[in-house]
């Protein structure tokens, strides 16, 4: 079998047998994680929530509260937005529009669906901006250059945010006004969890974010390899490999239905071939070494791991 006819077989397989049989370990809680445990279920397979990271407010929301003043006032041509969290951050802060309230007066631009539609329900602010591909490349390829009266807009993002749709906006010609919304931290899982992905029992990871990737490396270790990992997006994948992990997909698509998608595709690839489904590593194997001098827990994070893409982190 050719390999572009193997790939048919494998997205045949996967829209008619989905994730059957498979414990999918989902990285997140709260209602976003509730959402991704639906739709594996839904898909045949089995959630396991197990959240790995959760958000909490900046170092200083002051800058945050400042931005959303300016923003209100008109200081900005426009408002880019990349993530759910960033929307209920700033819905946090007080910003919300209704029809009463009249037109805003700056244009909104949202890496996704997802964020868009979240941005409609707590901001009242449609997009006037939606890329096709969603991710920050996605966003800059259809981002238009700024005009000489109104030059300069607001990008709040997660603390460890990657910076290139900040370069590529400064490219554009833009002036910039970065804030953040929130960080992202580690959360210890339990010693019960940890031993399920040791010893197979857990089929796959969802690698959602960079520090998600961080999180399954330090807590996992060499385990890791143990299970498929699949990455919402490519640079969430460098990120993974950078700390010495193995991604078996990258989803097409940069939202959690790409994502599952993509497991997909792996889940029919292996009941093709009659692979099992967790695959070993050699015992003279290390766990990658990812933590910084002094880091000793899952809180630690890295600068600039987060994947600027549809409903991340």
């Amino acid at each position: 079998m050719t390999d572009s006819a193997a790939v048919s077989a494998d997205a045949h397989e996967a829209a008619s047998a989905g994730l059957r049989g498979w414990r999918v370990l989902v990285p997140r809680g709260g209602p976003g994680g509730e959402r991704i445990a639906a739709e594996i279920a839904a898909r045949g397979g089995e959630p396991v929530v197990a959240p790995l990271i959760r958000s909490i407010p900046p170092a200083d929301a002051s800058k945050l509260e400042h931005a959303v003043e300016r923003l209100q006032s008109g200081d900005y041509a426009w408002l880019v937005l990349t993530s759910q969290r960033t929307v209920d951050a700033l819905a946090d802060c007080g910003l919300a529009f209704s029809a009463s309230a009249g037109t805003p007066r700056f244009s909104t631009a949202c890496v996704g669906a997802t964020t868009a539609a979240a941005a409609e329900e707590r901001l009242g602010l449609g997009p006037d901006l939606l890329p096709q591909k969603q991710s920050a490349h996605g966003l800059l390829d259809v981002f238009p250059r700024p005009d000489h009266a109104r030059a300069r807009l607001l990008l709040p993002h997660s603390a460890q945010a990657h910076d290139s749709l900040e370069r590529g906006l400064r490219a554009l010609g833009w002036q910039l006004d970065t804030v953040d919304a929130y960080r992202t931290i580690g959360i210890a899982l339990s010693q019960h969890a940890i031993e399920d992905v040791r010893r197979g029992a857990i089929d796959a990871v969802l690698v959602t974010s960079g520090t998600v990737a961080q999180q399954v490396a330090i807590q996992f270790g060499a385990s890791a390899a143990q299970t498929v990992l699949v990455s919402i997006g490519e640079q969430t994948t460098n990120d993974a490999e950078t700390l010495g992990l193995n991604v078996a997909a990258t989803a097409r698509e940069h939202s959690i239905p790409g994502l599952l998608d993509a497991l997909a595709e792996v889940a029919a690839g292996r009941r093709r071939t009659g692979a099992a489904t967790t695959i070993s590593r050699a015992p003279s194997m290390r766990a990658p070494d990812v933590r910084a001098p002094g880091a000793a827990s899952a809180h630690a994070a890295p600068a600039r791991t987060t994947d600027i893409t549809d409903d991340n982190h």
